[in-house]
């Protein structure tokens, strides 16, 4: 009886979680408006400053940067430099900083969420691949992925 207790404590706690995990309100932009033009890939970055709630030292303090369309770019820098926060930014899972940051020229905030973030592919340090093949990792998040290569040419 009383391990029947206990896992019904635990059960009520996960529903608990659950609950408040799927019942959370509609991201803002989340609404189908928005541009959704094809993103080519020119980013910037300009005087882009943002601060985690509860913290006093802002993660990033009016950074700028450009990164040309069809180029590879890199961040490094020490634990808790803000690369994260780049990505983070750059997928509007922040939407609350000072600044401009934009994608193709179009403020990324003004940019359909749904069609930015399926448009995007960011690679942490710490990924995690499911087993089984890269095209299977790849079809988890996006099923109807191709397996053709992209006719679109880069600069």
């Amino acid at each position: 009886m009383a391990q029947l207790l206990t896992q019904l404590d635990e059960a009520r706690l996960a529903i608990g979680f659950i609950a408040r995990v799927v019942n959370q309100p509609a991201e803002k932009g989340r609404l189908g408006f928005g541009l959704r033009t094809a993103l080519v890939g020119r980013i910037e970055f300009h005087e882009v400053t943002f601060r985690y709630t509860g913290t006093s030292l802002p993660a990033l303090d009016r950074v700028s940067f450009i990164i040309p369309e069809g180029s590879v770019f890199g961040i490094v820098g020490r634990s808790g430099s803000g690369k994260t926060t780049v990505t983070r930014l750059l997928q509007l899972l922040h939407a609350d900083f000072n600044g401009l940051i934009k994608i193709d020229g179009n403020d990324v905030r003004q940019i359909d969420l749904d069609h930015l973030r399926s448009s995007l592919g960011v690679v942490l340090q710490e990924n995690f691949l499911f087993s089984g093949s890269l095209r299977d990792t790849i079809a988890a998040a996006k099923i109807d992925a191709s397996l053709r290569k992209s006719s679109r040419r880069r600069a």
